[in-house]
């Protein structure tokens, strides 16, 4: 028996209409709110307190010395990230997914490196229109809470057309949130490989392949860090895939059916949204290792400021800053003592300039003439000494 559902769609002009619609399997209630996903709770899908609760998973992002290839190939260093739990159905109770997905995630000093494969026996895309709704069609969807506080977070959606959407959330929308629709990272990268053949009927495809590079300084405007994180530090991430039934129209095109379901790496417990933070997975940086450089010794990372100069010489060198710029500066100038700051500030000295020496973690800043290496960060100083 076909189930009702009534979809509510807001216009530009903030008039709202309402249509109706059926659907084979309504564990899915899409609406359309300034060209925003939403999820209508509560309507055709089990209650949280009726559904079996499920801890949240958890992840150990790998740092990689070795830059991904970004051709969606998922080669290279990916041999060396976990992959993810597979996808099972949002709600955490409903069926096993037809098609197994997974996703997996590497860092370095300048980006969060995503992953992921998704089965899919007749690959189909049709939207080319960057930052259209594209849940409305197979994709692959991607949130990021960077403060893990379930407030100003990111959602990334794309298609094996390599179409993508961009937008952000205030605060989720059961708290009355508010989409920001586009809001790209600049300096993102993202590619699709399709292993098959796309939009064609008739054959057996193996799926389709998604490869992310989001930049840790486009991430920082959802936080109030700035730069790539720390060992140690954790962050709210959810994967998620929109999967459509299909059928085959007059012309032997695919045609979308009303099928429609959503398949997540962390279970929403009984939700029919992914739009509660609090049930994402939790996703925690390891492995950068410690700072080193040739002739010298790392010392800490400090506090600095125009106020409290840990170090008192600022030294100008040609090009992008690197470590063995500042320490070439360093030595040419007599001093024992070198640091860098904020990606691109080299300071020196034979000895701290104030008593009152902070550790710091916020040097995560990557040096703007050498990104594998760190220079310091905002108001935090990496200090080297000779040995």
């Amino acid at each position: 028996m076909l189930n009702q559902l009534i979809e509510r769609e807001q216009t530009s002009a903030g008039s709202q209409r309402i249509r109706k619609s059926t659907t084979g399997q309504s564990r899915i209630k899409w609406s359309v709110f300034v060209g925003v996903c939403l999820v209508i709770p509560g309507v055709g899908s089990q209650s949280a307190s009726n559904a079996q609760l499920l801890s949240a998973p958890t992840y150990s992002c790998k740092f990689t010395s070795k830059k991904p290839p970004l051709d969606g190939s998922l080669s290279g260093p990916w041999s060396n990230a976990a992959s993810t739990s597979t996808f099972i159905d949002i709600t955490g109770n409903g069926p096993t997914p037809r098609y197994t997905t997974t996703a997996m995630m590497l860092w370095d000093n300048q980006y969060l490196y995503i992953g992921a494969r998704l089965q899919d026996p007749d690959v189909w895309a049709n939207m080319k229109t960057r930052n259209s709704p594209l849940y409305l069609e197979n994709n692959f969807e991607v949130f990021l809470d960077p403060e893990s506080d379930g407030l100003n977070y990111y959602e990334f959606e794309i298609n094996a057309l390599g179409t993508t959407w961009q937008l952000s959330l205030d605060k989720p929308y059961n708290q009355v949130g508010h989409a920001t629709s586009p809001n790209e990272i600049s300096g993102l990268i993202s590619k699709v490989r399709v292993k098959g053949t796309l939009n064609r009927p008739g054959d057996v495809d193996r799926g389709w392949a998604v490869e992310l590079a989001i930049p840790w300084a486009g991430v920082s405007r959802f936080s109030s860090k700035q730069g790539a994180p720390n060992n140690g530090d954790s962050v709210r991430v959810q994967f998620a895939r929109s999967q459509w039934g299909l059928t085959i129209d007059g012309n032997g095109n695919y045609a979308k059916t009303s099928q429609s379901d959503a398949w997540v790496w962390a279970s929403m417990n009984g939700q029919s949204t992914v739009h509660d933070p609090s049930s994402w997975g939790m996703v925690r940086f390891v492995g950068r290792p410690t700072p080193s450089l040739k002739g010298y010794r790392y010392v800490d990372c400090y506090q600095d400021s125009n106020e409290k100069r840990l170090l008192r010489n600022k030294l100008s060198g040609k090009g992008g800053m690197s470590l063995e710029l500042c320490a070439s500066l360093a030595t040419l100038a007599g001093y024992t003592i070198f640091g860098v700051e904020y990606s691109s500030e080299c300071w020196a000295d034979i000895k701290f300039g104030n008593n009152h020496a902070v550790s710091s973690k916020s040097c995560n800043m990557s040096c703007d003439g050498k990104t594998s290496q760190i220079c310091g960060g905002n108001g935090a100083l990496s200090v080297f000494a000779k040995n």
